[in-house]
């Protein structure tokens, strides 16, 4: 007759479940874990024990589990400890320990490109040869009949061709930089329902490739013409943030709030994948607040070298994908909590370091496995929870220091932003006194209304 196994009653009566055994009841209670995963965490404090508290590494673990090539019982005792520990120290490494097992034991599945096949453009390689000579002739910095643009600009150009060729394509007229190709992109854009300061902005661009590759004056001037209507339409219509701000009421205490659900939620989720990402998150939500960086610059964040931590709490040391200025500072400490999360992943704060070295060279916001994440994946995560894109934090963050009023909030705005260029500052700054100017009419109309009324 096979031996009949302990019930988890029995199991958690010994000494060495004292310290955590009204966690655990709960746990049972609530049915979080179950009978297999309470004796697998018992094996487990058992080895532990005897080892004398070992530093708990991967290696460690894969040891203990050495006579099973299967991740199945690496997983259960993760879930256990998880349900009835989160905060337990030895969960990194078990999680790290169970990721291994599982590539050992699978073959690993084929990396899926993760780009996108595109949908309204055109392959680079389809566009015309002299299209293709002038791109190659920006991206090695040579001057046409202006400047060659920053490598950012002509990479935006590139992808602005690519579109244009494939609108060109859809309407008929050939594929060369005409006004009929021009005049069926633009209807393209519009028809997608692009807001009049996006089209500006893409034929402020092409504008630019024309003068670069000398372009006839008639082929400029139109699209020069067509540039300044769209603006004179973007400023009619106000920017689609400052809509949305208007019909949400967005601020920036919703974002911190947005940022503490995930870091709570953290705390409770069960599902190792799931859990994961809420760190993430909270770690996304906290760093936009102290830096409302763009979302390639978020992205390109890695942890122990432009992302640091020391003993006073994290510092920033990168430069703008942009425009290269560098971004660098100390963090407010509302970000540390969720920064550390994100590399402790529950564990133990006494960990910390550990954590973070064994964090060093990853990405701050990275798959369980290290790898980053997707380059639009903070966009997604702004649009699923806040309804609206990573630019907001910007529009929120000036809007809060236009309140005030001073120079001295300007500047702290466009430091939080990382702006450094002075064309940008003088655009915050007119906008300020614009606000400001409408502020002291409103109350000079109130006071003339109540003069009125006395």
């Amino acid at each position: 007759m096979a031996k009949r196994l302990p019930n988890p009653a029995t199991v958690i009566a010994a000494p060495r479940w004292r310290t955590f055994r009204l966690d655990v009841e709960d746990a049972l209670l609530e049915q979080r874990v179950d009978a297999d995963g309470i004796r697998a965490m018992d094996r487990w404090l058992i080895h532990i024990e005897r080892q004398k508290a070992p530093v708990v590494t991967s290696e460690v673990v894969l040891a203990f589990f050495g006579d099973s090539m299967s991740p199945v019982p690496i997983a259960r005792l993760l879930g256990a400890l998880i349900a009835v520990q989160p905060t337990c120290p030895h969960i990194p490494a078990i999680s790290e320990a169970h990721l291994l097992r599982q590539r050992s034991y699978q073959p690993a599945k084929p990396e899926r490109a993760r780009s996108r096949t595109p949908t309204v453009s055109v392959e680079r390689h389809e566009l015309p040869e002299d299209w293709l000579a002038a791109i190659a002739d920006m991206e090695a910095g040579v001057d046409g009949g202006c400047r060659a643009p920053a490598a950012s600009i002509t990479k935006t150009i590139t992808m602005k061709l690519r579109q244009l060729g494939f609108s060109a394509r859809e309407a008929g007229p050939p594929m060369a930089f005409t006004v009929p190709a021009l005049s069926a992109y633009v209807q393209a854009m519009i028809v997608r329902e692009l807001a009049s300061s996006t089209i500006a902005s893409t034929l402020n661009k092409l504008e630019t490739f024309a003068v670069y590759t000398g372009a006839p004056g008639e082929t400029i001037a139109a699209i020069a013409s067509e540039r300044r209507f769209h603006e004179r339409r973007a400023r009619e219509d106000g920017k689609n943030k400052d809509r949305f701000l208007a019909r949400t009421d967005l601020s920036i205490d919703d974002v911190a709030q947005t940022a503490l659900d995930c870091y709570l939620k953290a705390l409770e989720e069960t599902n190792p994948r799931i859990r994961h990402m809420d760190w993430m998150r909270g770690a996304l939500f906290a760093f936009v607040i102290c830096r409302a960086l763009r979302p390639l610059d978020i992205f390109g964040l890695v942890v122990g070298r432009t992302l640091r931590r020391d003993s006073e709490g994290w510092a920033l040391y990168a430069r703008a994908s942009k425009n290269k200025y560098r971004l660098v500072g100390r963090l407010w400490d509302i970000c540390t909590p969720y920064l550390d999360g994100a590399i402790l992943l529950g564990a133990d704060e006494t960990e910390l370091w550990t954590a973070y070295a064994r964090a060093e060279g990853r990405p701050l916001l990275a798959e369980r496995d290290g790898r980053p994440l997707d380059e639009n994946w903070a966009t997604e995560q702004f649009r699923r929870h806040l309804g609206t894109g990573v630019g907001i934090m910007r529009t929120l963050w000036h809007d809060h220091c236009a309140a005030v009023g001073s120079e001295a909030a300007l500047r702290t705005a466009l430091a939080i932003c990382g702006q450094h260029d002075p064309r940008t500052a003088r655009h915050y700054r007119t906008r300020m006194s614009g606000r400001s100017l409408m502020a002291q009419g409103q109350d000079l109309l109130t006071q003339a209304a109540a003069d009125v009324g006395t």
